[in-house]
């Protein structure tokens, strides 16, 4: 079981989120603040055994939400990042999660500047 709170680094830091919701395979945890929200969600699922996927599939997903409310003349507006991982359970491979972080963060986070700016 994930701890509760969890602190997640947000563009305006790393906040403390409460668990709010949890259920069989997923939970939630949220901050609210005067300027914005923050919301991490984490979900896993299972797929049956198929012919395209004969050991079926476990798909594990987090997902971090920030939601800049409303000031002015600049509307509400939310920014999320997701990573999923999905592969046969015998075969889970949490490094997986640290190579796409890695690959993100590489070079003073030069991937990610790329794929903001169209690169693919």
């Amino acid at each position: 079981m994930l701890a509760d709170p969890q602190t997640v680094t947000f563009t305006s830091g790393a906040k403390s989120l409460a668990k709010i919701n949890q259920d069989k395979y997923s939970s939630e945890y949220y901050l609210r603040e005067s300027l914005a929200e923050y919301r991490l969600r984490v979900r896993h699922t299972r797929t049956a055994p198929s012919a395209k996927n004969p050991l079926g599939l476990d798909r594990h997903n987090v997902e971090f939400t920030e939601t800049i409310f409303a000031a002015g003349v600049v509307p509400e507006f939310s920014r999320k990042s997701y990573v999923v991982l999905e592969a046969p359970a015998s075969q889970i491979n949490s490094v997986l999660y640290l190579s796409a972080a890695d690959w993100l963060s590489a070079s003073s986070y030069a991937n990610a500047a790329a794929m903001n700016g169209w690169q693919s």
